[in-house]
């Protein structure tokens, strides 16, 4: 039976953090690794899900490394001793080090890999040193980095180049394109996009993980987003598109008038996030063929710091909660932010989003993770991929948090119960790995 990753598996890794570890002085020296770059909304899932000791792939402690000062620059490596299991094959019972980079959000995974471009990553070695704040649970080491700029993927201290291996995107790898491909200046980083990155990115071939929820968030403090506990899904488009400028414009659901006054602030992500294209494609309909609308931008002249866009998750949810009548997008969580009392989730056409609300298909703002393997992908690399994903598929092993629910069908034993389960539901439909259909029942 699941439990709680969020206490649980915190509980065993203090437990067992002091009978193994792979320190600063050693973990360069680890043969069995795997770059992975990708979603940010994500990343906590992955550690809690994917490499938890009791129902992930590792069978010691994880020790955390992290790229510091974190702000805008978040790169992380996980290390840990590997369980004997089928799925891992020739790479069980071995050390490994699995680098995540979730700077820049989900479409570095799988644009690097179809524009074969070598992005940084974390390189943790004998400069790391015991963090003064780890995170909770966890054995964490700080890794000085300095001077990282997005916009050329470039610095100095524990960063260095490589090939990513595996991608992890909150949506499929089709929707990173247009308006959806990374910036700003995407020529330093990638090549332009054009028709062949285009055809390059529909081709590549993907797995589907888990089902991840995501919700509108308000700031609690503005005179007008402070009113505000639902909104239509016309409503938002109407503020993601500009056409809405101040909450004064927007309806009162029960047609009692319109909201008090207040300049709407916009926090969303940058092109490339995947938090951002699947609010542009189940908001504004980008990326699905059909004519769609065009999300507001900070490059749009006279929008003085009404629109403000940010390369993380983390950034986002700041922007929202310190920015009076601002709105945003996010990755369904317990709290929009952890020990931060100025944002709220919103309902959406009268539904409040929930992880059985999602299950049940009542609500709609849920998709389906993408992990993309690099083609060619072999030996103990393809291996170490191929364990990420089988746990990231199985309902007996898919996180338990407000955010996630596994996709029906994934697994032998993803088979929806009804009445769904208040923690660990399997979804009665899915999108069989496409965003632009609707969840449909197997």
């Amino acid at each position: 039976m699941k439990y709680s990753k969020v206490g649980a598996a915190v509980a065993l890794a203090l437990a067992a953090s002091s009978a193994y570890a792979i320190p600063p002085a050693t973990v360069g020296a680890v043969a069995n690794r795997l770059t992975v770059a990708g979603a940010s909304a994500a990343r906590d899932s992955f550690i809690l899900a994917v490499l938890d000791p009791t129902e992930g792939i590792c069978a010691s402690a994880i020790d955390i490394y992290r790229a510091t000062p974190t702000s805008g620059q978040d790169f992380r490596a996980y290390t840990c001793h590997l369980k004997t299991l089928a799925s891992l094959g020739s790479v069980s019972n071995t050390d490994v080090v699995i680098f995540y980079r979730s700077e820049g959000g989900s479409a570095w995974g799988p644009v690097s890999i179809a524009t074969n471009t070598q992005v940084m990553r974390l390189n943790p070695g004998p400069a790391c040193v015991a963090a003064t704040a780890p995170i909770s649970g966890f054995t964490t080491w700080d890794c000085p980095v300095t001077g990282y700029a997005i916009s050329t993927d470039t610095g100095t201290g524990a960063i260095v180049k490589d090939t990513v291996e595996l991608g992890v995107s909150d949506v499929e790898p089709k929707l990173f394109q247009a308006t959806n491909y990374p910036s700003p200046n995407p020529t330093t980083v990638f090549p332009a996009f054009n028709g062949t990155v285009a055809a390059n990115l529909r081709g590549l071939a993907y797995t589907t993980g888990y089902s991840q929820i995501f919700g509108v968030i308000l700031n609690t403090t503005g005179s007008g987003s402070s009113a505000v506990n639902n909104l239509s899904k016309q409503d938002v488009q109407a503020i993601f598109t500009g056409a809405y400028s101040d909450w004064s414009q927007v309806p009162r659901q029960d047609n009692s008038g319109f909201y008090p006054a207040g300049e709407i602030i916009v926090c969303r992500r940058e092109p490339g996030s995947g938090t951002q294209a699947s609010a542009a494609q189940y908001f504004l309909g980008v990326g699905c063929g059909a004519p769609s609308r065009t999300f507001i931008t900070d490059s749009v002249a006279g929008l003085g710091d009404r629109v403000q866009e940010n390369s993380t998750t983390s950034g986002e949810e700041a922007c929202v909660n310190s920015n009076a009548n601002a709105i945003g997008i996010n990755v369904l969580k317990t709290t929009p932010i952890s020990g931060a009392a100025n944002v709220k989730y919103v309902s959406i056409d009268g539904v409040a989003p929930s992880v059985q609300a999602a299950a049940l298909g009542q609500y709609q703002e849920f998709y389906e993770l993408a992990f993309t393997k690099r083609p060619g992908l072999t030996g103990t690399d393809n291996a170490l991929a191929d364990g990420i994903i089988s746990v990231s598929r199985n309902a007996a092993t898919v996180p338990t948090n407000p955010s996630t629910f596994a996709i029906p069908g994934a697994g032998a034993a993803n088979i929806p119960n009804v009445p769904i389960s208040t923690a660990d539901p399997v979804g009665l439909g899915t999108r069989s790995g496409d965003s632009c259909r609707p969840a449909v029942g197997l």
